[in-house]
């Protein structure tokens, strides 16, 4: 990208600054759904970008919960997420699922049956999934989802101020150019 990289154009502070956690790192979340296209097309480039990024940056992925299938997919990561399982094998797994064999994943027993495909323990699962933990995690996550302003997925937000995605980056090479500044940005706070 040569031109440069400005608020408003390739990237957007939010209204109100979000809380991360930890406070010592830099924290980039991606604001995701297992059932898009474009989501799932990201990976491939988003995840070398993540593996060179130095200890102070944290990445992080968050369903985006508008409702329906967004919701049962967003609640099938939490567990996943909880159970130490949401890594980027799962990932894979679900995404070829959903977009490779065409499956929808939006029921329990849709995902129960595609989970001990997996081999995951759906006793745990089952127990996770309708638990406290994941009930509460779907609440502060479907308040970020509404306090990021997002319009479409995937839209990834840096340290809780800056928001950006492939619309406004201009594509996935450049939406990790908008990343590196908006990293840099952060470090000279």
């Amino acid at each position: 990208m040569a031109e440069e990289i400005r608020e408003g154009v390739q990237y957007a502070l939010l209204p109100r600054s979000m809380r991360v956690s930890p406070s010592d790192r830099i924290v980039v979340w991606e604001f995701f759904w297992y059932g898009s296209p474009q989501c799932c097309a990201l990976e491939s480039t988003l995840r070398p970008w993540v593996r060179e990024q130095a200890a102070d940056v944290r990445f992080g992925r968050v369903s985006a919960l508008f409702g329906g299938p967004w919701d049962a997919h967003g609640q099938m990561h939490l567990t996943l997420d909880l159970m130490g399982l949401a890594d980027d094998e799962m990932v894979d797994s679900v995404y070829k699922s959903i977009h490779g064999e065409r499956r929808r994943l939006t029921t329990l027993d849709d995902q129960t049956t595609f989970l001990a495909q997996q081999g995951i323990d759906l006793d745990t699962y089952l127990t996770t999934f309708h638990s406290f933990a994941v009930r509460a995690r779907l609440a502060q996550t479907k308040d970020r989802t509404h306090r990021v302003g997002m319009t479409n997925v995937p839209t990834l937000v840096v340290n809780g101020k800056y928001r950006t995605d492939l619309a406004m980056s201009g594509g996935p090479d450049a939406l990790l150019q908008v990343l590196d500044v908006l990293v840099a940005k952060e470090r000279d706070v």
